[in-house]
């Protein structure tokens, strides 16, 4: 298969296998470990028959590590297969290490907003897409698709109309003067 000569070029062929939690997208995750040295690895797999590139996201990836911030190691890539493979960050999500050690919040979140800031402080990439508020409004979607299945139809179609018009309202009042990078999936559990 496509992804088995994907891992055996990059060295990964006898690695096991174990599925990961997904997220909102068409890609799915696995989490790969050496048989013989235990070193572990995540194969995204993000189809291009199901509208997922994987080229945004090593572009990201790359930018955010020349910043000398946090991005995962592209360790192999074969974008025409949309296939990765990362280094793997682990499962100490925030939300699973505060609810151990809740002490550690105010340091964990004044971390990920010093995070922010210095990521701020950079100038976004040229490639980077400019996105309207209303764009950005847009990009709430998968709220709405995902989380709302108590309401019926008529009713999520009017709650995503109202909270995204009044979040386009709230952006207008708060575009920066410059271009700003914005990471959409920055919270606990990533």
């Amino acid at each position: 298969s496509t992804i088995s000569n994907f891992l055996q070029t990059a060295g990964w062929g006898d690695a096991s296998r174990v599925p990961m939690p997904g997220d909102a997208s068409a890609r799915a995750y696995i989490r790969l470990r050496r048989r013989e040295s235990g070193d572990v690895a995540v194969l995204m797999d993000a189809p291009p028959a199901s509208g997922e590139d994987v080229r945004p996201f090593v572009r990201v990836a790359r930018h955010l590590k020349s910043l000398d911030l946090s991005a995962p190691d592209i360790l192999a890539e074969d974008p025409e297969n949309g296939l990765l493979l990362l280094e793997d960050f682990g499962d100490a999500l925030f939300a699973t290490v505060l609810s151990k050690t809740p002490e550690l919040e105010p340091t964990f979140y004044a971390a990920a907003a010093d995070l922010l800031a210095r990521l701020q402080r950079a100038p976004p990439p040229i490639w980077l897409a400019s996105h309207t508020p209303a764009q950005m409004a847009a990009l709430t979607d998968p709220v709405f698709d995902w989380y709302l299945h108590a309401f019926d139809h008529r009713q999520r179609v009017a709650i995503r109309t109202d909270v995204q018009q009044k979040l386009e309202t709230a952006l207008r009042q708060i575009e920066p003067a410059a271009p700003v990078i914005v990471l959409r999936d920055f919270h606990a559990e990533n």
